[in-house]
């Protein structure tokens, strides 16, 4: 069988045969979590998933003398420098944001479930600061906002307990 291999932009390389794709693993091109095409049913696969490719024996060609004495599947990982994280760190972003609202949506329940918006709200900030580190452009403002909904979140426990 032959497989076409997606890139994270969408664009398909091959088809090439499991051989071929051993190659291109060597020479650090291609990923266990890389998403293949089957070649004539265009069936989505993941590259660990096909039968034959070596991820972990095979030593990627430039690898440098302080990863030769990692073992095998180290040396793979550290030879291969992801094409980009800005799904991964949008997806976090994400999840901040989704944080935000859950504080906000726990803040005015009355009841005890409500004390739980505490705690969406230092995920969100986690989730945040995570994003921020990686360099995501939209981070600061959503842990900005995550800090806004546990104030909110803390004035609306307040008003609960005095009134």
């Amino acid at each position: 069988m032959r497989y076409f291999v997606v890139s994270e932009d969408g664009s398909k390389y091959g088809p090439a045969d499991v051989g071929l794709l051993n190659e291109w693993i060597g020479e650090g091109r291609l990923l266990p979590v890389m998403i293949l095409h089957e070649e004539g049913t265009n069936h989505p696969v993941t590259a660990a998933s096909i039968d034959g490719l070596d991820f972990y024996s095979l030593e990627p060609k430039g690898a440098t003398a302080a990863n030769a004495m990692a073992t095998p599947g180290e040396a793979v990982t550290l030879a291969f420098e992801p094409q980009s994280h800005q799904e991964s760190e949008t997806i976090t972003v994400l999840l901040s944001w989704a944080m935000v609202a859950a504080t906000l949506i726990l803040s005015v329940i009355r009841a005890t479930v409500g004390v739980l918006g505490v705690f969406t709200a230092i995920l969100g900030l986690v989730a945040g600061l995570k994003a921020k580190d990686k360099g995501h452009e939209g981070a600061a403002i959503v842990i900005v906002f995550n800090l806004l909904a546990l104030v909110v979140w803390c004035a609306t426990r307040m008003y609960f307990l005095l009134g």
